[in-house]
């Protein structure tokens, strides 16, 4: 049995998000404004708190904000923190938050491995930061940690795997600043991919990613508002062939037309069960212009 006589029953097989996440507060949150000795204070019990919310407090033309965001997708989980503060020319006026002190746990019915990306922005001299995957008391994130993404190989499975954040911000006297920090979660699961010839669209590409319950996403990304209708082809073979176009250069068609896929502007769910492991395939957009037709890039997708 091979992946040509497999693909089709399974390219639109549904499957629900099977990761989630879930965040706690290990201590009550605070967001203070103080103005001439009298404080302005805003605050969130310590406790399971929503996927996404915030805390905030202003006094005069001072303020102090604080939100977070969680998006849990079928090809990767995304928290967000952001916090701003700014004080006004008043003199002894301070803005600040406290007890900022998640308990952020990712897990999934079965395990998967995943990429783990931190990353921080902004101004973090009024932050104080420090983020420790499994909780085990060493921090893979600081606020004096060097530039740059933290990535971390990990696996994920049933028992929550957590990740303590502790962000609190201030600013004392005149100014302001924003920070920020990103951590994402996407599965990699065995599923490679590998760009074979750029297409004669660069304004569309083929996307692949990798899918948390195992499976995988396919789609054709053009630009926002403005994606062109397309032809999604998958085969189990290269077989070449050029395409009439309006290019400035050849429009290659690679994959063997073994399967065309017309999903519109939605991605494509493919599962592909165990009996057709391992695998390898090639798929290409074919982007439906008015009286041409263009090509994306073309990419071998395999996996175990």
């Amino acid at each position: 049995m091979n992946v040509s006589s497999l693909l089709l029953p399974f390219v639109f097989a549904s499957a629900a998000v099977a990761q989630s996440a879930s965040i706690s507060l290990q201590t009550a949150a605070v967001a203070q404004v103080t103005v001439n000795g009298q404080a302005q204070t805003a605050t969130l019990p310590a406790g399971p708190v929503g996927l996404s919310g915030g805390l905030s407090q202003s006094s005069g033309g001072s303020f102090i904000n604080a939100t977070w965001d969680t998006y849990v997708e079928p090809t990767g989980v995304y928290f967000d923190i952001a916090a701003h503060a700014y004080v006004d020319a008043v003199a002894g006026t301070s803005a600040q938050t406290s007890g900022m002190d998640f308990i952020y746990e990712l897990s999934n019915p079965t395990p998967v491995a995943i990429e783990l990306r931190l990353r921080r922005m902004g101004v973090m001299a009024g932050a104080s930061l420090l983020v420790d995957v499994s909780n085990d008391g060493s921090a893979e994130l600081t606020n004096s940690s060097a530039s740059g993404d933290v990535v971390l190989a990990l696996t994920i499975g049933p028992v929550p795997l957590p990740i303590r954040v502790l962000y609190n911000v201030s600013q004392a006297g005149l100014g302001g600043h924003d920070s920020y920090l990103t951590i994402v979660a996407q599965p990699t699961a065995g599923i490679y991919s590998t760009q074979l010839v750029q297409g004669c669209d660069i304004s569309h590409h083929q996307d692949m990613q990798p899918r948390f319950d195992g499976g995988i996403w396919l789609r054709v990304v053009g630009p926002l508002q403005n994606t062109k209708p397309s032809v999604m082809v998958l085969g189990t073979s290269l077989q070449p062939i050029v395409l009439p176009a309006a290019a400035s250069f050849p429009c290659l068609l690679v994959p063997s037309p073994d399967l065309l896929l017309f999903p519109g502007s939605q991605a494509v769910n493919l599962q592909i069960p165990a009996a057709a492991r391992p695998y390898r395939f090639y798929v290409q957009g074919v982007v439906l212009r008015p009286n041409v037709l263009h090509t994306t890039n073309a990419i071998q997708v395999s996996g175990y």
